[in-house]
């Protein structure tokens, strides 16, 4: 029998000099945790701060089996995340933006691919994040290796609140084309 291994990592936000715990999350170890806290520090730091209590803050694994929507069920395994879930529900009437949209389009190029959006899935639930890659996956290694979550913020190339702007021209053709690929 196989058991999945949960590791609760804490995310943490810059305030200042000092780093300050936002929330814990319980999500599978290795390269799955990594890159959904980096998808969770950029939201934080982009989009909408994690830490108000309000849109439900975030829900990562989940022991209850009832889900609405079949990719839901990636919660159970600790490879998906839920941002502002009560703010962006399954079908839900709020959406994004467009710059917030874009800047979620961006933070799945930083991810290679290996991060599907709840945006781009049939029903719509704009607050979840699933990882797509299996485990072992090569590109979710070295998407992993080149976000850096377990360096510190001073060493990172590119990080939440540092990463480059979204609306550049060569930044907006990756997103597109990631976006134009996972559609085909």
């Amino acid at each position: 029998m196989c058991h999945t291994v949960f590791v609760t990592r804490r995310l943490m936000i810059r305030l200042a000099s000092r780093m300050i715990p936002v929330c814990s999350l319980a999500l599978r170890r290795g390269d799955a945790a990594a890159v959904l806290l980096h998808v969770a520090w950029r939201w934080h730091y982009e989009i909408a701060a994690l830490d108000t209590g309000e849109g439900g803050g975030v829900m990562a694994h989940t022991t209850r089996r009832t889900v609405g929507a079949d990719f839901e069920s990636n919660h159970l395994s600790g490879t998906a995340i839920a941002l502002h879930p009560t703010a962006y529900p399954l079908n839900g009437s709020e959406g994004l933006w467009p710059h917030q949209e874009a800047i979620v389009r961006d933070i799945l190029a930083d991810c290679d691919g290996t991060v599907v959006w709840g945006g781009d899935l049939t029903p719509v639930k704009l607050s979840h994040f699933h990882i797509a890659a299996r485990p072992g996956d090569r590109t979710l290694s070295r998407t992993t290796a080149r976000l850096g979550t377990s360096r510190p913020t001073t060493s990172r190339t590119q990080t939440a609140g540092t990463v480059a702007d979204p609306s550049t021209p060569w930044r907006r053709t990756k997103s597109r084309h990631l976006q134009h690929a996972k559609a085909n």
